[in-house]
């Protein structure tokens, strides 16, 4: 047998009673913990399916007994189960009502009133029926209809004749067939909204179950297996029998109340759904292949003996249904019989309740804690029986099906511990009025993945069906957290179970899958320089095949479609955050500073002159003068040094010239300055000056290495060009970058910039007017292009020869490419530009940039460049240089950061 098969027959069997655990063959002891269903083989070879009764007393009290029951069984089974109860005064009995049947509700809103009254006015039609397939015509009355019915069913008509608002519905033969009508909430005739007229007439006709002219579920299942029905066998008539029951009115109402949804079981009462159907399906297929029926009926009976493991795993989704068709129905029981007991008669035969074996449980443990009563005495009855001979039935055909269905039960158990998930019904106001919406919760665990990256650069994923999409799918390491477990614990354990690695774990992230529905979270953890210390531990139900990808992958199989799970794409993006927060990140950030800072203490020890004093120190820099007085060295850092003959030991010069003595230094360095000049010195001075060309650029190269930090992780090759022009009128400034990078290892040539600057000076003043363009170029930013155009004022704070401070203000036009944003919009400009000119040797400049946006309130962007130069006195033109950049939007889009930081770092040549 197929475990669909198998699957099938179990729902079956959970359908036909809802049943207590199993006894071990031959096993009658006393205990506690009684068994009310037990399945035992014979030394014979007889199977017996047994169903318990117990008898319970107190001091003081009637006698009181239990009776188990199922719901489909051999004929004389219920023969005993009625000799077992003839005896007592009063016998409580369980009988769910059909739709309609139950008592009038309160607190009802308008729409459940209204189907209230529906329910109620198709139960009629339904008795109707009955009535006419007994007696041949239908009732003319309703008074008609009780007395062609039953006790039980009269009591039904006696419910059903007045609709949700208290008014008599009306029950009339129409050209022979019957229309049930109910007048809606005012009690006349048409109206509108909950007003309106209910009438038979307008409903869909009654379906073949409803009419009775098709089997349910359960005598089906009785047929099938040869079995017969409780009800068809069983009467519960005559004045000791009491309904003690709810009607599926109110189950219905209580699971609703409750967050649950009866509907698969009221389907399945009525005949109709898709479980109906299938089951339907696999009764014909068994009736259709001889032999197969009897095999059933063998497996029905295991599974009724085990069925218990099922309910101590818990249904996953239905915990609210079976509150209520257990524990409310035995608390309807429980206060029927509080009532008897309370009302003084001695019920000197006792009092019996008949039940599925699957209340008793519950039920005995509230006899004995509400009413004190304890077991005296207890037994089984025979529900169904299988000569195992007879039929042909061999020892290992029944080993098999009894580990067929161990199996079975073992993966239902899997699967429950798996898929502990429940749905919560509640209904919200959106706008705080009277207008209610239902919304359905999903309450399901929270979850672990975990992404082990290993010491060569890759990570761990694994590869496994997934059924939802029926095929293969590429994901991290994970599943569900055990109740009470933490959530670290777990992480580690996905990883030892699923990998066979171990490493400690670092939290990430934490997700919600689903809010629009679900309640959980998923905890996302990384595990670096993992170690493997066995073979992955798979549980029966996984196939999983591990795989290994390089880290720079990840972005590019997320946007290719390698890795499509939703959440398995933002664990990409967590991943590729957390390598770039990681210590070795920012090691390597820190040792690219360091180490153009180690460039920039050896540059000046590269070709420079060395005086080494008596001390055995050795000073770097430039000889300008030496003679037996001494020697003048220029130092980068400390400045001219006159250093006396004394304390100098050696002179090591770069090159054979030999410095000038100090009276011919300061012969080249005099001037005629103090000198008057002549007219005609004047003269030639005007015309020079008139006839100067204009200035010439000054242009600079950048080479060097970048490592940048935020929404893209880059470390590769920069270039970058500036030229400047600058005269006492105007000053242009035309620069270019380009930068080769990589995103988390996956090599793109991701950024350009081009900018052009113009001022205005204004004679003897320190206002100027300037203007700026610039184009960008970001394949990794939210826009592809973008050209931003404006212009303003500036103020000159300071305007020396080794240090300038400006500031700027005005407005800008921003148009980007390729982006949400395709529209031009202003945004203002405030700035200020710095250039110290530290000594002969070392240069600064800073540039920041405040950019508010005046079409979104409170969004900006500030944009800083910043750079160290060190010029190279034995290169003509050569320097070294450190400069960071940094940008911060305050509204990006989801997954990116607001922080754009670059430190580049290299060598410039100027010409």
């Amino acid at each position: 047998m197929t475990s669909r098969w198998l699957r099938a027959l179990a729902a079956t069997a959970l359908a036909a009673a809802v049943t207590a655990p199993s006894l071990a063959q031959g096993e009658e002891a006393w205990d506690d913990e009684f068994p009310w269903v037990r399945v035992g083989e014979t030394g014979s070879r007889i199977l017996r399916l047994g169903v318990g009764y117990r008898v319970y007393e107190r001091e003081g009290g009637p006698k009181l007994t239990l009776v188990g029951a199922v719901h489909i069984a051999d004929a004389r089974f219920y023969d005993a189960v009625e000799n077992k109860l003839e005896a007592h005064d009063v016998i409580l009995f369980e009988g769910v009502g059909p739709p309609g049947s139950g008592e009038d509700a309160q607190d009802l809103t308008p729409r459940e009133k209204i189907d209230w009254t529906e329910r109620r006015v198709r139960l009629l039609a339904m008795l109707a029926e009955q009535v006419r397939d007994a007696d041949g015509l239908y009732p003319a009355t309703l008074k008609e209809m009780r007395s062609a019915l039953s006790d039980r069913e009269a009591s039904w008509v006696e419910n059903a004749s007045t609709d949700a608002w208290g008014h008599a519905i009306a029950y009339s033969l129409l050209d022979g067939e019957p229309e049930i009508v109910s007048t809606g909430s005012d009690g006349k005739e048409g109206g509108r909204g909950d007003a309106s007229d209910i009438k038979l007439s307008d409903m869909p006709p009654l379906s073949a179950a409803e009419r009775g002219e098709e089997p349910g579920i359960q005598k089906r299942l009785a047929e099938t297996f040869g079995l017969t029905f409780q009800l068809d066998e069983m009467a519960h008539e005559g004045e000791k029998y009491v309904n003690s029951d709810l009607s599926l009115d109110e189950v219905d109402r209580l699971i609703r109340a409750g967050g649950g949804d009866g509907t698969m079981i009221f389907d399945m009462i009525g005949g109709e759904g898709l479980f109906t159907a299938i089951t339907g399906f696999v009764l014909d297929v068994i009736e259709a292949m001889p032999g197969v029926a009897v095999r059933g009926k063998v497996m029905l009976m295991e599974m009724l003996g085990s069925s218990e493991e099922i309910f101590e795993s818990g249904v996953p989704g239905m915990e609210g249904l079976m509150e209520v068709l257990i524990e409310r129905r035995n608390e309807r029981v429980m206060d029927d019989l509080a009532r008897l007991l309370d009302s003084g008669e001695a019920f000197e035969n006792g009092v019996a309740i008949v039940y599925g074996a699957g209340h008793m449980r519950d039920m005995e443990a509230r006899l004995r804690d509400r009413f004190g009563y304890e077991p005296a005495d207890q037994g089984w009855l025979t529900a169904m029986r299988v000569d195992l001979n007879r039929e042909g039935i061999s020892q290992t055909e029944m080993n098999f099906m009894r580990m067929s269905i161990q199996q079975q039960l073992a993966m239902m158990r899997e699967a429950l511990r798996a898929m502990k998930w429940r749905v919560e019904r509640s209904m919200r106001s959106l706008d705080g009025g009277e207008t209610l919406h239902e919304y359905h919760t999903i309450e399901a665990p929270d979850f672990v993945s975990v992404a082990p990256v290993s010491g060569d650069g890759h990570v761990l994923m694994v590869r496994q069906f997934r059924h939802g999409i029926e095929r293969d799918a590429l994901e991290f390491p994970g599943g569900l957290v055990d109740p009470g477990e933490d959530h670290a614990v777990c992480a580690a354990r996905e990883l030892r179970e699923e990998t066979g690695h171990e490493g400690e774990v670092e939290l990430i992230g934490e997700l919600w899958p689903n809010p629009a529905m679900m309640n959980n979270r998923l905890w996302v953890y990384a595990s670096r320089d993992i170690r493997r210390v066995g073979e992955p531990d798979l549980e029966s139900t996984e196939d999983i095949r591990l795989v290994r990808v390089p880290l720079r992958d990840l972005s590019r199989m997320a946007r290719d479609g390698s890795i499509r799970g939703a959440m398995q794409v933002a664990i990409v993006h967590l991943v590729i955050g957390w390598m770039g927060r990681s210590p070795m990140r920012r090691y390597r950030l820190f040792s690219l500073i360091a180490a153009l800072a180690l460039l920039a203490w050896a540059a000046p020890r590269l070709h420079a002159d060395v005086v080494v004093l008596n001390t055995g120190e050795r000073l770097y820099g430039e000889v300008t003068s030496q003679d037996g007085d001494g020697v003048v060295l220029e130092h980068p850092v400390l400045g001219t040094l006159t250093l006396s003959a004394g304390v100098v030991n050696q002179v090591i010069l770069t090159d054979d010239a030999t410095p000038p003595a100090p009276e011919e230094a300061a012969e080249q360095d005099a001037t005629p300055d103090d000198a008057e000049p002549t007219p005609a010195e004047e003269v030639v001075e005007a015309v020079t000056e008139v006839l100067k060309p204009a200035p010439e650029w000054e242009s600079r190269l950048d080479v060097g290495f970048s490592i940048s930090e935020g929404n893209t992780e880059n470390s590769n090759l920069t270039i970058s060009f500036k030229t400047v022009r600058d005269s006492e009128k105007e000053k242009t400034t035309i620069d270019a970058a380009y930068y080769f990078a990589e995103d988390s290892g996956e090599e793109s040539e991701n950024k350009a910039t081009v900018g052009l600057n113009h001022d205005w000076k204004l004679p003897d003043s320190p206002w100027l007017y300037f203007a700026r363009g610039r184009f960008d170029y970001d394949e990794f930013n939210s826009w592809r292009r973008r050209i931003t155009a404006g212009g303003g004022v500036g103020y000159q704070f300071y305007d020396e020869d080794d240090f300038t401070l400006t500031g700027r203000a005005g407005l800008v036009a921003v148009q980007e490419y390729e982006s949400d944003r395709d529209d031009v919009r202003l945004e203002g400009l405030l700035g200020v530009d710095l250039t110290w000119q530290i000594d002969k040797t070392q240069a600064f400049e800073l540039s920041s940039t405040y950019f508010p946006d005046f079409d979104e309130t409170g969004e900006f962007r500030l944009l800083t460049d910043a750079k160290w130069t060190l010029n190279l006195p034995q290169y003509e033109g050569a320097s070294i240089f450190v400069g960071v950049r940094h940008e911060h939007q305050s509204v990006v889009d989801p997954g990116r950061e607001n922080d754009d930081l670059l430190v580049v770092g290299g060598l410039g040549i100027d010409f």
